[in-house]
């Protein structure tokens, strides 16, 4: 009895080209079919557990990854944080791909709440940018002679909580409490006019100085 109840039974996913249709023809016949042999190699249930995820991905990844800021990669590719499909994983990939202010804001939600993220607190905000600092942050050896850990680990720990104040304040555009995907795709669309804005003022530069010439 305990074995049937640990069995699982074995998730196929739609054909290729129903999956290029979801993914928006982002992949091709190889690629998926060449993803789907790695997929099913590590995990022949078809449902991906995140150690599975790990021995995937986890090679691709920096040694300094925290195990929260990992959990929360999981959790972007999961629909329901606990296994991932080989449909959840293509069609996450195909997201990723994309570089718009949509697809970009809807990483950003996942990464930090989970796939099924449509509002963001303060609170968990505020743990993510922790454990995306972390994960940014090379560790480094200190001599008992030149820090004191302790202080130390008070700078760090106001320097997080002042930039999350920041960028929540940012993000949180109508001042509701809260982050929603809008205000993500705002943000995004944002960046890409500033990106634009600067990438047209260096063109214009270099034409300028080749005219002088």
């Amino acid at each position: 009895m305990v074995d049937l109840m640990k069995w699982e039974s074995t998730v196929h996913p739609p054909p290729i080209e129903e999956l290029r249709r979801r993914t928006q023809e982002s992949f091709s016949y190889k690629y998926i079919k060449y993803m789907y042999a790695r997929f099913k190699n590590e995990c022949p249930s078809g449902r991906m557990k995140i150690n599975e995820f790990r021995t995937m991905f986890g090679p691709y990844l920096p040694e300094r990854v925290s195990e929260d800021y990992f959990r929360r990669l999981f959790n972007a590719f999961s629909r329901n944080k606990e296994e991932i499909t080989f449909q959840d994983l293509m069609e996450t990939l195909a997201l990723l791909s994309s570089s718009s202010p949509t697809s970009n804001a809807q990483w950003a939600m996942r990464m930090i709440k989970g796939d099924d993220a449509s509002n963001i607190t303060y609170p968990e905000f505020s743990e993510f940018v922790k454990s995306a600092y972390h994960f940014s942050k090379s560790p480094k050896k200190y001599s008992s002679t030149t820090i004191d850990p302790t202080k130390s680990n008070a700078i760090i720990t106001e320097a997080i909580a002042r930039r999350t104040e920041e960028c929540f304040a940012a993000l949180d555009k109508d001042g509701d409490g809260l982050i929603h995907t809008d205000d993500m795709i705002h943000f995004f669309q944002e960046v890409e006019n500033v990106t634009c804005r600067q990438a047209k003022t260096s063109t214009e530069r270099r034409r300028a100085t080749l005219e002088a010439a």
